[in-house]
């Protein structure tokens, strides 16, 4: 088995009903069990609406993308809701080629008010 990578991090913050995951690095097979775990965790909690934050994950590779597909499948199939979001360029790309966004919703969040009459 290939040891973990050391550039990948996970920090979720339990709000309750919601959780919010933030990743950090490249999520892979060797990091994936990292990531299952939060998910499981979320999973026990039974929390509704889980938001996993992609805004410094620099790679996403074909077991990765399965592990979210098969996530928000379940979650939708169980009423509960995933939302992928903050995705770069290059990841929002392998999300939309591979049809990920009829399992969760992709999108970007305004961490600031949008400017207007600019």
């Amino acid at each position: 088995m290939a040891a973990p990578s050391r550039t990948f991090r996970v920090f979720c913050v339990d709000q309750g009903r919601s959780a919010r995951i933030s990743l950090h690095g490249e999520l892979d097979r060797a990091t994936l069990a990292t990531l299952g775990h939060e998910l499981g965790e979320c999973d026990r909690r039974r929390v509704s609406v889980v938001v996993v934050d992609l805004s410094n994950l620099d790679f996403l590779d074909g077991a990765a993308f399965k592990l979210f597909l098969d996530y928000g499948r379940t979650l939708r199939h169980e009423g509960r809701h995933l939302s992928l979001v903050n995705p770069s360029i290059q990841v929002r790309r392998i999300l939309t080629v591979g049809a990920m966004v009829h399992s969760a919703d992709v999108l970007d969040e305004w961490l600031d008010p949008p400017l207007t009459g600019v």
